[in-house]
C-alpha cells in the first residue's frame, strides 16, 4: 500500500516560501520520490532550511544533487504575496551564485527531467519524458504541459539517434522553463579582498570593482531586504573600496565610501560596539585626504583629529587590558610559586586599576566583562591555610 503524502504544508514552510508553494511540494514530495527524484536528492516538507554559514541569506533548499549545489526557492526579500510564486534558483556552492532555473515547480520538474534525457537516444529520452509528465500532471502547469508534449514529439522523430547531444543542446531545450532573470550573489560576498601588488593599476581596478560589487549585494540585504545585521559587512566592503580608491589616488570616490561607511559605524559605536573604534578613524582619515585635495584645511584638521582621537582611544583600551594581563600572570606565577598572598594581591589591585575605566565606561566597552573578572579575581576574600587545605 502505497504512502499517502498529505499536502497540507507545513507552518513553518508555508511561513517561508508562501501557503502556494509549500502546499504544492507537499503534495508532490511522494511523486517525486517514487520516480527516481530526477537525479536529485529531495528534502522532505519539514526538512527544508534556509541557507546558512557562508551562504547569505534569502533561499530555502528543498533539494540536493549531492555533490554541494542546491535547488532552492529564492525569498530574500521574504515570502511572497499571496496568489504568486517564489522563483526557483540552482544554487552552485563553488561559486557561490544563483542563477535562474524555473519559475516554479512546475518548471523545475521540467527542467531535471529534461536534464536527465541529454545524451540519451530520442525513443529512450522520449519515454522518459512521457513517464514524468504522466507522473506530475497535475502539478505541470498547460503552458508548461505544451513545451514537453512538442519536445516529445522532436525526441520521438530522432529514434535510434541520440536526442540531445551535450549540455548546451539541453540548455537549449530547457531554456523555455526559465525565467528572464539575472544571476545573483548566493554566497556571502567578500568584505576583504587581497591585494598582492598595491602598484599595479589593473589589480586595484580589478579590486575596486570586486569591493563595490560586495558592497552592492551588502546595499540591497540591509536596506533592501531590511537585514540590519548585515550593515557591519556593507561597512567593511566599504572601507576595503575606500582603501583601493586612495591607493588608486582617486579621492572623492574613496570619499564617497568612507562616508557611506561612517553611517554604519557609527550608528554600530553608538549602540555600544566599540571596537569599530579603528575604522570609524579609517573613514576620517579618507575624509581628511580628500578635504586636503579639495584645499578645505578647516575640515581635513577637524577629520584628522577625530581619527587620531579615536585611534588614542583603542591604543589606551587595548594597552590598558595587556598590562593588567601582565600583572595578573605575575601574581599566578607567584602563587604557584607558594608565595603569600601579601605578594599576590598588590598585583592583582593594579590590573583592577588599570582596567577599572573599561568596567563603568558607556557604552559598555568590548573588554568589559575581562576588566570585571579582574576586578573580581582582586576583591576575593584572601584564603587562610585551612582554606588551601584539601578536604578529606
Amino acid at each position: 500500500m502505497k504512502r499517502r503524502v498529505a499536502s497540507n504544508p507545513p507552518r513553518e514552510l508555508a511561513a517561508r516560501v508562501g501557503e502556494e508553494a509549500a502546499a504544492g511540494y507537499s503534495a508532490l514530495y511522494g511523486a517525486i520520490r517514487a520516480l527516481g527524484g530526477l537525479g536529485m536528492e529531495w528534502l522532505a516538507p519539514t526538512e527544508a532550511v534556509e541557507l546558512d554559514g557562508m551562504f547569505r541569506p534569502g533561499f530555502v533548499v528543498f533539494a540536493s544533487d549531492g555533490a554541494g549545489d542546491h535547488l532552492a526557492w529564492d525569498v530574500r526579500k521574504g515570502p511572497p504575496e499571496r496568489g504568486s510564486l517564489p522563483m526557483i534558483r540552482w544554487i552552485d556552492h563553488e561559486v557561490g551564485l544563483g542563477a535562474p532555473y524555473a519559475r516554479d515547480l512546475s518548471g523545475a520538474l521540467c527542467h531535471l527531467a529534461v536534464q536527465r534525457t541529454v545524451g540519451l537516444v530520442g525513443a529512450e529520452a522520449a519515454a522518459s519524458l512521457k513517464r514524468a509528465c504522466e507522473t506530475f500532471a497535475r502539478a505541470i502547469r498547460v503552458d508548461d504541459q505544451r513545451t514537453m508534449a512538442s519536445l516529445i514529439r522532436k525526441l520521438d522523430r530522432a529514434g535510434t539517434r541520440v536526442g540531445l547531444e551535450g549540455w548546451k543542446a539541453g540548455e537549449r531545450a530547457a531554456r523555455p522553463f526559465i525565467p528572464r532573470a539575472a544571476t545573483v550573489w548566493a554566497g556571502l560576498p567578500p568584505t576583504h579582498v587581497p591585494l598582492l601588488d598595491p602598484t599595479d593599476h589593473v589589480e586595484l581596478r580589478d579590486k575596486a570593482e570586486r569591493y563595490a560589487d560586495s558592497a552592492a549585494e551588502y546595499r540591497r540585504m540591509v536596506h533592501d531586504e531590511g537585514r540590519r545585521a548585515y550593515a557591519w559587512y556593507l561597512a567593511a566592503a566599504l572601507l576595503g573600496l575606500a582603501d583601493v580608491e586612495i591607493r588608486r589616488r582617486r579621492l572623492s570616490h574613496a570619499a564617497k565610501a568612507a562616508k557611506e561607511a561612517m553611517v554604519h559605524y557609527r550608528a554600530l559605536y553608538e549602540a555600544g560596539e566599540l571596537r569599530c573604534e579603528t575604522q570609524l578613524a579609517f573613514c576620517h582619515r579618507t575624509l581628511s585626504l580628500d578635504a586636503k585635495r579639495r584645499k578645505d584645511r578647516g575640515a581635513a584638521l577637524t577629520h584628522a583629529e577625530q581619527a587620531l582621537d579615536l585611534l588614542d582611544s583603542a591604543v589606551q583600551s587595548a594597552s590598558s587590558m595587556v598590562v593588567a594581563l601582565g600583572h595578573v600572570a605575575r601574581a599566578w606565577e607567584q602563587e604557584r610559586a607558594g608565595d603569600p598572598g601579601d605578594q599576590v594581591r598588590p598585583l592583582l589591585g593594579t590590573a583592577a586599576r588599570l582596567t577599572s575605566d573599561l568596567v563603568s565606561r558607556q557604552p559598555p566597552h568590548p573588554y568589559r566583562d575581562d576588566a570585571a573578572r579582574i576586578a573580581r579575581l582582586a576583591m576575593a576574600p584572601k584564603k587562610t591555610g585551612a582554606s588551601r587545605r584539601r578536604a578529606p
